[in-house]
């Protein structure tokens, strides 16, 4: 009888210890899901790309959404800087498209426009103050671009003919990168 009783007691320790490692193994295939999960999400750093685009103080550049149309239930935000200000919005449910240009000092007055079909984000008139960095986010897409625009180009005289004669070239080629 006494043994049966030290059997039954290994038995029940043996199956507290195989029910532990099942919890444990569950635990932890929970944990993996979990940090999945959020690394999808983007928490764990920014996993976005950022696109970098240059442009000539005065002239106008697209921020391309890549949306070749808007859905029914987008929300598409714009941000600008890395304190993410909000500086354009379109809410496809509501019918409406809102531009903050007057927020940032003025910074953006009157130079900001959207694309009613794709969402992607118009600057007209650049200035080197709108330099930095721009955020898409939308229910479908987070895009994020660097935009420099460079004030005019002043070629010195040191520079040979030929050299000068690429520029405009250079200058045309880059425009049409973006």
């Amino acid at each position: 009888m006494h043994t049966s009783s030290f059997m039954s007691k290994q038995f029940v320790i043996r199956n507290a210890e195989m029910t532990s490692v099942v919890i444990l193994k569950k635990m932890v295939h929970v944990v993996v899901l979990i940090h999945l999960c959020l690394w999808h999400l983007g928490v764990f750093g920014d996993t976005v790309t950022v696109k970098s685009v240059s442009v000539l103080e005065g002239d106008s550049v697209t921020l391309n959404s890549g949306l070749t149309e808007m859905m029914d239930d987008d929300l598409i935000l714009w941000r600008f800087g890395y304190k993410k200000i909000l500086i354009a919005k379109i809410n496809v449910m509501a019918s409406s498209i809102t531009v903050y240009d007057d927020d940032l000092g003025g910074r953006f007055r009157d130079r900001l426009k959207l694309d009613d079909q794709t969402g992607s984000l118009i600057i007209t008139n650049t200035r080197t103050e709108h330099t930095g960095l721009y955020q898409l986010q939308s229910n479908s897409v987070i895009k994020s671009f660097s935009l420099t625009v460079h004030s005019e180009l002043s070629v010195s005289e040191s520079e040979s003919e030929s050299e000068r004669a690429l520029l405009p070239s250079m200058l045309e080629h880059t425009r049409n990168l973006f």
